[in-house]
């Protein structure tokens, strides 16, 4: 986009092309003859002279050999990726089976007996069709990076030239899937891999190397020519055209866009004016809810700073990146979190129902037809909100999903988490999460923390002071507790030591015991080798062992020794 900028900056023109999928210089001088009926006569023209290369048809053959092919390199070159085919609905596959068939036929694809496996799924287009897509994420993980540079842009498209580019015959087995029906592997470069995008873009800039930078801007496939004049700007049209023709690439008609003052780019509007944000991208900014109070004003606020905060945080870059980066992770679910929620619909009935019901547009029955109206579905994913179509809308996670843990865990105690107390862990997870009865498992797992039960002020007591231990005032009168561990197992399967010592006369009892004791246990123990031959003690020190915590939940045999001990210093006193 910035070099767009920099071409763009004098020109008073008409930036005036723009296709999807996309060139060896062919010299073309012919001038725009008269008359001409205006634009539109022009327009009419060039789709006349270049039907071949402007259609709405499909490819219906392989791209041409070039010298450039797509290679997939491994970073573990034995290890091969296979991930299990997702569930799909019925609908689902029998579009999966019409477009695979379609893919034979034109040979983008051929069957397969490759040990890689990727699972299918459908993306929902903007025109309401399916688009069938492969999730090579596991793929990706294991494939060397491509570094060749792709011009900037914040907002990625999403682009359809794949079938432009073959890959390399050693690498086809790594692209495999599957259906029902068959496995199969590509035989021309789908989008999804990792180094897709790099490869598309090393082709385009070598096949538009000519005119580059001069009269044209390519950003993938996506194509923008501008010039100063009519004129200039018709032939600089048929010389892009004539070189798409050569390297048998072909374009979108219904995504062409010729002689406009105006047009749409990466998210961008740019015009003899200059360049402007498009409004469509920021129509949900102009429609977010005014906020009510202070604590929603600083929600928006923060959404709308995100980006800028990051620059201005007051950390080194790299600690910058990696916290910024933790806390994004935490907060949005990522691919396979999304998938195994999916998943999760088919552990519970309940859910499940719905799932069905609106993702098949299935007859919805009396009995949850009040409930139903609060669930959508998008992208395959199951929402609840409050309010019909509210912007509240939360993804949906069955209640008996091992992922309810997974979810609470993240928020309590992962990286970005402080182990919150429950309704704090709760009112992190509920602008984003919804589950039947969610507050009370959110709480139930915060009382179940280890790390809480242990470390939390309302768990451990009061601390004791930091200054020396008072002169005891006699025998057995003040005694002090701790475990020796480490050594070796005994016969009896003793393995560590209580050691109970008397601080006035330093004399000690070394009681022999097991690590997986008890406070019950560690209480009988002091009983029985302590107390009875030398009475209960005024005090007792003790470190903050689990088995000494007053407030453990198995510690009740060893409060009531402590109870002792505070009984007879009233009564002494």
């Amino acid at each position: 986009m910035r070099a767009v900028r920099r071409n763009l900056k004098n020109v008073d023109n008409y930036p005036l092309l723009l296709f999807v999928q996309s060139v060896e210089e062919k010299e073309n001088n012919n001038v725009l003859e008269e008359p001409y009926d205006g634009v539109d006569g022009i327009r009419k023209k060039i789709h006349e002279e270049f039907r071949d290369v402007v259609t709405n048809d499909q490819p219906t053959s392989l791209p041409p050999q070039r010298n450039l092919t797509h290679r997939i390199i491994l970073i573990e070159p034995t290890k091969s990726t296979y991930r299990r085919q997702y569930k799909l609905s019925y609908s689902e596959k029998q579009e999966l089976n019409k477009q695979v068939d379609e893919l034979l036929k034109q040979g983008f694809i051929k069957p397969s007996s490759s040990p890689f496996n990727s699972p299918v799924l459908f993306v929902k287009k903007k025109d309401g069709s399916m688009k069938m897509c492969v999730d090579y994420g596991l793929l990706n993980n294991n494939t060397v990076k491509d570094k060749f540079p792709i011009p900037r842009i914040d907002e990625l498209i999403t682009c359809f030239g794949g079938a432009s580019v073959r890959i390399a015959e050693d690498d086809m087995e790594k692209t495999a899937f599957s259906t029902d029906y068959g496995h199969y592997e590509w035989v021309v470069m789908p989008f999804g891999l990792t180094n897709a995008p790099s490869t598309f873009q090393r082709m385009m800039n070598r096949i538009l190397a000519p005119y580059l930078n001069r009269f044209v801007q390519v950003y993938l496939d996506d194509i923008i020519i501008y010039s100063k004049t009519i004129e200039e700007h018709y032939n600089h049209i048929r010389k892009i055209l004539e070189l798409l023709r050569r390297n048998k690439l072909i374009t979108k008609k219904k995504k062409c866009s010729f002689y406009f003052k105006t047009l749409g780019f990466l998210g961008h509007l740019i015009s003899s004016r200059g360049i402007q944000t498009d409004p469509a991208k920021i129509d949900k900014i102009k429609s977010w809810p005014i906020p009510k109070n202070a604590k929603d004003a600083q929600s928006f606020l923060g959404l709308a700073d995100y980006e800028f905060t990051i620059q201005y945080l007051r950390y080194p870059y790299e600690e910058k990146k990696v916290g910024i980066n933790t806390i994004e992770s935490v907060l949005t679910p990522n691919q396979e979190l999304l998938e195994w929620i999916i998943k999760s619909y088919d552990e519970d009935n309940e859910i499940k129902e719905i799932y069905d019901i609106l993702k098949e547009n299935l007859p919805i029955p009396k009995s949850i037809h009040n409930h139903i109206k609060h669930y959508s579905i998008e992208d395959n994913l199951l929402y609840f909100s409050v309010v019909k179509g509210g912007n509240d809308r939360r993804i949906v996670v069955s209640p008996k999903s091992k992922l309810v843990q997974e979810i609470i865990g993240n928020a309590h105690d992962g990286n970005s988490a402080g182990h919150f107390g429950y309704f704090k862990t709760y009112m992190r997870l509920h602008p984003m999460f919804y589950w039947p009865n969610m507050l009370k498992s959110v709480k139930r797992y915060c009382q179940r923390c280890t790390v809480c039960q242990k470390t939390k002020p309302e768990t451990t007591g009061q601390r004791g002071l930091f200054s020396p231990l008072p002169i005891p005032e006699g025998r057995w009168t003040d005694i002090s507790l701790d475990f020796v561990t480490g050594v070796p197992r005994c016969k009896n399967g003793h393995d560590m030591i209580l050691v109970v010592v008397d601080r006035f006369t330093k004399m000690a009892h070394f009681i022999p015991t097991r690590k997986t004791a008890t406070a019950e246990q560690c209480a009988k123990l002091m009983v029985d080798n302590c107390f009875k031959l030398h009475g209960i003690p005024k005090r007792m020190v003790s470190d903050n062992d689990i088995e000494f915590l007053v407030h453990h939940y198995s510690s009740q045999p060893l409060i009531t020794l402590k109870q002792m001990v505070k009984q007879k210093e009233r009564t002494e006193s």
